[in-house]
């Protein structure tokens, strides 16, 4: 028979094989568990709103005083009180009334409105007839302008709250995110456009204005759409509440909720009226956040309310439910808020990060506290239970106002926090005992004789079909039903509308929800171990300071790392080995081990060293400061300003959020881009016919060969996870659908099973992934156009249509937009081209000459790394064919990449780029030589490849921190350099020139110091011989008299290092060099400290000191008749054959649309050959 239950504990559906079941949220809009749909709906929109309202106090912070945002933080805040006078209480009444009022659910919404919006609106006018008794953060608003717009916003945002309790109710939560989207979308953008008109108010004004588009919108969806779709769906079993029970039920619940503002809402405006302007601004901005964090409680509740006013029967079940979704959610979310907080708020400003951070953390505990207390009144309101309700939240409120008027004085801000947490305890404390009696299974208890008794209470309310016997169904009478008919829920369909060949045989009882799993004692070991192996790497490892640091040998950081740390990093291998080899996947503990070992690898200078990493990071600083100062490019200045997306796409967002300093950013860069790297390294996975053994493994050794370097702040490091994206895309998506199995079988998974809309969305991600990647990168988009061409070509991927089209787009972008670039450097770019050997040499061998022999193991582990791991993917695919597998689509990823060899040598780094890009491949081929089988048919055998894996984490681990991190004597950047260029900038008025010491003044362009951050266009960097004999510096004295006035010399400690460990000058040089040109007479020293000293000339020279002359403003394009026609040929012919491969995916299979297919292609032949003349005719002319 039908179940009438509607939030049921029902035993998840199977899927369709190689395809995961959809979260709730993502589901149609009647599908999934209603008490997780709408949750995850309000969390949807908890999650925007905070990242949207993020934004809008970044802006505001950005473009407002910190005066103004106090005074707009405190009139938003006094606003959201006075609306929550009606708008927060009224919301549970709301949600428990609104799915039972059947046909008065009209009525009740409209009155509900207009009660609410005359009483806050009187309320506003007490608080502006009482505007001085609340201290000065509210001037602004005197006068009857300010006074009347204040009454509006109250009233906006009184009926902005209840909308979202009147959606809830109506189960339609999935709309409250799109109100709430428009509305924080639209408040920034005005709060941008008020900074000028109106810098005072601004903050307040633009919040107020945003919320009538959602309010309006979203009442017109309300009234005309959903409240009749819902009057239908409940009619005949709706029971709508009489005065009496909705007076009863709000006697406790509003009084409870007038409680519960004085928590959320009266606290702040009690410290604004106690504490200075800047002080509420950091106060308001940590509220916020902890009170976005606890919105997620907030939100589970309010479901939890709906589903048990629908189906109080399953009150229980639902209950334990969403304790257990919740904890598995706000436990990560308060963790990264609590460890997180100097970081996050140190986004807005450094004062906010230090006055602040303590606060932030007492609410991250709050708000694993609230998911009890909020759970619990959220069954309180639907049992109508509000007089206890009422008593909690009084209590609370007495709490925490109290201890807030006591501890703010003695403590500051943290005073705030620590009540909070003091008061949520005392609440706690009190309501978990009770919840517990709530979701306590009941006992079982057999019938008495053997007869049906124990099924009454279930069958009552199950009536059998009235097709049985052609009349209405008669409900077994064994015992009385236990809920009411208004509980039953809206989806009930009634079950004789049925016909008898459709009935379906249904067990009396449904089948029980698969229980979890609980930890296993092994799993409990293992992760003892991991917490283990993370104290031992990183307890010794802060104990290093900068003068460990300074006694770096040839082999890098690993010289001075302690053998603990080193046994930590062996041990975090050993987890993950282990964990390899147990019979059942333990997921959490998996990417909790990988995400531990990426962290631990790739965090190391970050958090030992003074000054962010690596000199081209600083560089690109630059670039930054450039856009942010003039907003243009300049390609005469630097050959990346060609392909400037990534520049221009981190100065609009550091614009956006208002963030000035990037040290922090690039000091955590690398960390953070290489655990990116691993959710599309998961995906990839996913495309794999193998077992979870083999996926896992493919990640993790992906993740311990990620030494190559190139995820410093960089065009490159970027590009490279939208590669990743892209690929993994293509070979879960869009791969060959039919593979026929002949005696191997194909070594992918089947393709997920996708609607053609949903296919259409990935075909333009596709797209925009490559779009991004050509004006970013010069190398990525080739490599991105190889693989996907390689594919095509292998039949491993249906897209046939996109290589023409991304060839047309790389080669524009590189013929009309770079050509500043090849036309001054026509045979670097293309002398290369097929000279595989120089270009081999070049980058391997070339790059092995010289320097400290002890430096040199570093270079020859990179090397011996690279052939490991190319090595054991050609094992793995050796080992897949003889169990009978065809690899094809990571063989592409693999080894196409060593295309690039034919290329050129990019400035000798060209080896590096090329295993770079082939890793992915070659990381999950790896893994299939230690676990070649899918585990499909039989269980594989570990035995030897868990070992196996052992070894090879060992070895890899090792060669990472000494390949990773063996430059790092001259790729560390010291303070004292820092400073020193710091110095620079600040006299480089008109411009300067800085000599530097190199080997190859030619070739060698990047000076290991932390260069160009700053006015690159007024600081000429010139490479300078450094003698190899210290004591002969007139070389060095004639190329500072040669580079005219304002030009200085400087010797740092991170390229006397390189000169020492890559050319090989005595550890000596540097103190013999330095006395001897203190000795000289013509140099002064203009700067000195630990780690570099700048010289100058005497007297600094008569001539004039030349201006900056950057060069014309980029793009830069020579426009010719055949470039004309070839431009508009190539847009025509771009827009073809997009449009024609979205129709070939989106469209429905038929005649008619290959054959519109087919000649599309055609046209587009003669569009391609204008598009190649032109650009042969530019290369010929311009070059």
């Amino acid at each position: 028979m039908s179940d009438t239950t509607t939030a049921q504990e029902a035993a998840p559906a199977v899927a369709a094989p190689g395809r995961r079941p959809r979260l709730p949220v993502l589901g149609r809009a009647f599908g999934g568990n209603p008490l997780f749909r709408n949750a995850y709906a309000l969390m949807l929109n908890t999650g925007i709103s905070a990242v949207l309202g993020l934004g809008f106090w970044l802006a505001a912070a950005r473009y407002y005083s910190e005066s103004a945002v106090g005074q707009g933080s405190a009139a938003i805040a006094a606003m959201k009180l006075l609306a929550g006078l009606t708008a927060v209480t009224l919301t549970g009444a709301l949600a428990r009334f609104i799915p039972v009022a059947g046909r008065a659910t009209a009525r009740l919404i409209f009155r509900t409105y207009a009660g609410s919006s005359v009483a806050v609106a009187v309320a506003a006018g007490v608080f502006l007839l009482t505007l001085d008794v609340w201290g000065p953060s509210y001037r602004f608003l005197h006068g009857p302008v300010g006074g009347l717009g204040f009454v509006a916003a109250v009233v906006a945002w009184n009926v902005l709250t209840l909308q979202d309790g009147v959606l809830t109710g109506l189960r339609s939560a999935p709309w409250v995110p799109v109100g709430n989207t428009v509305f924080s979308a639209v408040k920034l953008g005005l709060l941008v456009a008020f900074a000028v008109a109106i810098p005072a108010a601004g903050v307040f004004v633009s919040w107020g204005a945003a919320i009538a588009t959602s309010v309006l919108p979203l009442g017109w969806l309300v009234f005309r759409r959903l409240v009749p779709r819902h009057t239908a769906a409940t009619e005949g079993r709706a029971h709508p509440p009489t005065l009496r029970e909705i007076g009863r039920f709000l006697a406790g619940d509003y009084t409870g909720s007038l409680f519960s503002l004085g928590v959320v809402y009266l606290v702040p405006v009690i410290i604004a009226s106690k504490v200075s302007a800047e002080d509420n601004a950091y106060f308001y901005i940590t509220a916020t956040i902890g009170g976005t964090t606890n919105l997620l409680a907030i939100n589970m509740g309010a479901s939890l309310t709906v589903e048990g006013s629908h189906d109080p029967a399953r009150l229980a079940a639902n209950t334990r439910a969403a304790l257990k979704r919740m904890t598995r959610i706000m436990l990560p979310v308060a963790g990264v808020l609590f460890i997180g907080a100097p970081w996050i708020l140190g986004v807005f400003g450094a004062g906010y990060a230090e006055a602040a951070t303590p606060l932030l953390r007492w609410f991250a505990v709050g708000a694993v506290l609230r998911v009890v207390m909020e759970t619990y009144f959220a069954v309180l309101r639907a049992q109508s239970r509000t007089a206890g309700l009422a008593w909690l939240q009084g209590l609370l409120c007495v709490l925490v106002l109290g201890l807030t008027l006591l501890l703010l004085p003695r403590m500051g801000l943290t005073g705030a926090g620590v009540a909070e947490i003091s008061s949520l305890a005392v609440i706690v404390a009190v309501a978990a005992p009770r919840l517990w009696q709530v979701i306590r299974p009941g006992p079982v208890t057999p019938a008495p004789d053997g007869d049906l008794a124990d099924l009454g209470p279930r069958e009552a309310a199950r009536p059998a079909p009235s097709w049985v016997k052609g009349a209405e169904p008669v409900p077994l009478q064994v015992a009385p039903p236990e809920a009411p008919p208004a509980a039953a829920p809206p989806e009930v369909e009634n079950p004789s509308a049925a016909p008898p060949k459709e009935a379906k045989r249904t067990p009396a009882e449904p089948p029980p929800p698969r229980p979890r799993r609980a930890p296993t004692r092994t799993g409990l070991v293992l992760g003892c171990l991991l917490l283990s192996a993370l104290l031992l790497y990183w307890v010794p490892a802060l104990r290093l300071t900068d003068a460990d640091l300074d006694r770096m040998g040839g082999l890098g950081l690993i010289s001075v790392l302690p053998l603990t740390t080193l046994a930590g990093a062996a041990l975090l291998v050993t987890v993950f080995a282990a964990l390899l080899r147990l019979r059942r996947e333990h997921r959490a503990l998996l990417l909790l081990t990988l995400v531990a070992t990426v962290f631990s690898l790739h965090a190391l200078p970050a958090v030992l060293e003074s000054a962010p990493r690596f000199p081209t990071a600083w560089q690109h600083l630059g670039f930054l400061d450039y856009i942010d100062r003039t907003g243009s490019t300049v390609p005469d200045l630097d050959a990346r300003w060609s392909w400037p997306g990534f520049f221009a796409l981190t100065a609009f967002a550091a614009q956006a959020c208002g963030v000035s300093d990037f040290t922090e950013v690039i000091r955590w860069w690398p960390t953070a881009i290489q655990l990116a790297y691993l959710a599309p390294m998961f995906l990839l996975a996913r495309s794999l016919r193998a077992s979870w053994r083999a996926r896992w493994a493919g990640v993790w050794l992906f993740a311990l060969s990620g030494w190559v370097g190139q995820d410093y702040f960089s065009p490159q490091g970027f590009t490279f996870l939208l590669y990743l994206v892209f690929v993994a895309i293509l070979l879960v998506w869009f791969r060959a659908p039919h593979m026929i199995w002949s005696r191997s079988r194909p070594g992918e998974a089947e393709v997920e099973p996708t609607d053609r809309r949903q296919r259409a969305v990935l075909l333009l991600v596709l797209i925009a992934l490559f779009l991004a990647c050509v004006p970013a990168h010069q190398l990525t988009p080739f490599v991105m156009l190889g693989v996907l061409a390689a594919l095509v070509l292998l039949r491993r991927c249906e897209l046939r249509g996109l290589p023409m089209l991304f060839a047309v787009v790389v080669a524009m972008w590189v013929g009309f937009m770079a050509e500043p670039y090849w036309s001054g450097h026509f045979d670097e770019l293309f002398g290369g081209l097929g000279g595989v050997g120089g270009n081999v040499s070049t980058s391997v061998s070339g790059r092995i000459e010289g320097g400290s022999s002890t430096h040199k193991l570093v270079l020859y582990t990179r090397v011996l790394l690279a052939g490991s791991v190319l090595a054991l993917a050609c094992w793995g695919w050796w080992r897949r064919r003889s169990h009978g597998y065809r690899e094809r689509s990571l063989l592409v990823l693999a080894f196409v990449p060593f295309l690039g060899f034919g290329m050129q040598s990019y400035g000798g780094e060209m080896a590096l780029r090329v295993f770079m890009f082939a890793l992915p491949g070659a990381a999950l081929l790896g893994a299939l030589a230690l676990f070649p089988r899918t585990g499909a048919r039989e269980r594989i055998r570990v035995n030897l490849a868990a070992p196996a894996a052992l070894l090879a984490g060992l070895l890899l681990i090792g060669g990472f921190l000494v390949a990773r991190w063996g430059n790092e004597p001259f790729e560390r950047t010291r303070p004292g350099e820092v400073s020193a260029m710091n110095w620079v900038y600040a006299h480089d008025e008109p411009t300067v020139r800085l000599l530097w010491l190199s080997t190859d003044t030619v070739n060698d362009v990047t000076p290991a110091l932390a260069w160009g951050a700053r006015d690159m266009e007024r600081v000429t960097y010139v490479p300078t011989l450094a003698p190899p004999d210290p004591v002969l510096v007139s070389g060095l004295v004639k190329a500072l008299k040669d580079a005219g006035p304002n030009s200085y010399l400087i010797v740092n400690e991170s390229q006397v290092r390189y000169l020492e460990l890559d050319a090989g000058y005595p550890a000596s040089w540097e103190s013999r060099l330095t006395r001897t040109l203190d000795d000289r007479a013509e140099l002064a020293k203009v700067l000195v400290n630990r780690d570099a000293t700048v010289y100058a000339l005497r007297g600094g020279g008569s001539a004039a000191v030349p201006e900056p002359d950057p060069g014309p403003i980029g793009p830069q394009v020579t426009w010719t008749p055949w470039s004309v026609v070839g431009a508009l040929a190539a847009g025509v012919l771009i827009l073809l054959l997009a449009g024609r491969e979205v129709l070939r995916v989106a469209g429905r299979p038929s005649v008619w649309r290959l054959r519109r297919s087919q000649s599309a292609f055609w046209f587009a032949l003669p569009l391609l050959a204008v598009v190649l003349a032109s650009l042969v005719q530019r290369f010929l002319t311009l070059s």
